[in-house]
């Protein structure tokens, strides 16, 4: 049987949150999965500072995103050729 269930640890003991149906004395294995945030977690205009200090991209790369651009754009003027419409947007995406 797995059931998933809510606990507290306080004084050193996993206190469960509700009930469960097991008899008294029955072994279980537990996997414990903290929902707290951890004081050492990064702020937002930290992972923002990481994030804009990452390499655009790299000169060996086999697809880059300047070939996205390209073949998106390629995509928008067939779509308007064939349609006759012009959108901002691709159509499904």
């Amino acid at each position: 049987m797995t059931i998933t269930i809510e606990a507290v640890y306080e004084q050193g003991v996993l206190r469960l949150l509700q009930p469960i149906p097991l008899a008294e004395g029955t072994r279980v294995e537990v996997t414990v999965i903290s929902t707290e945030t951890k004081a050492k977690d990064k702020t937002p205009r930290e992972i923002l500072a990481q994030i804009a200090a990452m390499p655009l991209e790299v000169s060996n790369d086999k697809f880059s995103g300047r070939d996205h651009d390209i073949k998106l754009g390629r995509f928008f003027v067939n779509s308007q050729i064939k349609t006759g419409v012009s959108r901002t947007a691709p159509v499904g995406l």
